[in-house]
């Protein structure tokens, strides 16, 4: 937006080409011939007015330039503000499919928990194996991990929106 405005800033200036220059200028000199003590101060003052009537077109090619140059800065905002809103959808979407996963996954820790202690009642019971105790450990251990990775993917989620939107999201 900062940089639309100083881009038609720079479309006003352009323009100037059309308007007349003036310039006021005021000198002091000193006079020499006379002596000291007296009143030996001059002073000029002028006014001059310039208009450039015929330029060949530079005043009109620069006012075309500058006003691409406002064109290219509104798309380069409209991209950027896409851009934007395309992160904070996809960051969005990955919060909320980290929720998910973390409800499915607790689930999964619950059965694997409860798979475990069946297989080492069937082993003390000496109707099981110890390798489906070892097979219960291991798919515990698995499903403990995948419940870690969904909480890790929901706070780097969460953070990446945070950051996109520029807010905390509660």
């Amino acid at each position: 937006m900062k940089n639309i405005r100083t881009r038609w800033a720079a479309v006003n200036v352009a323009k100037s080409g059309y308007r007349p220059s003036v310039s006021l200028f005021a000198t002091e000199g000193w006079n020499d011939d006379q002596f000291a003590g007296f009143d030996n101060n001059t002073w000029s003052v002028g006014l001059t007015a310039t208009w450039s009537i015929f330029d060949a077109g530079l005043t009109d090619s620069k006012v075309k330039q500058a006003k691409y140059g406002v064109n290219t800065a509104e798309v380069q905002a409209g991209q950027e503000r896409d851009t934007i809103l395309l992160e904070v959808r996809q960051y969005y979407l990955s919060l909320r499919e980290a929720e998910k996963r973390i409800e499915t996954t607790q689930v999964a820790v619950n059965q694997a928990q409860e798979n475990l202690k069946i297989a080492e009642v069937r082993y003390t019971a000496g109707v099981g194996t110890n390798l489906d105790v070892l097979d219960a450990v291991l798919a515990l251990n698995q499903s403990k991990t995948n419940y870690i990775q969904a909480l890790y993917d929901y706070n780097t989620s969460k953070t990446s929106l945070e950051k996109a939107m520029g807010v905390a999201v509660k």
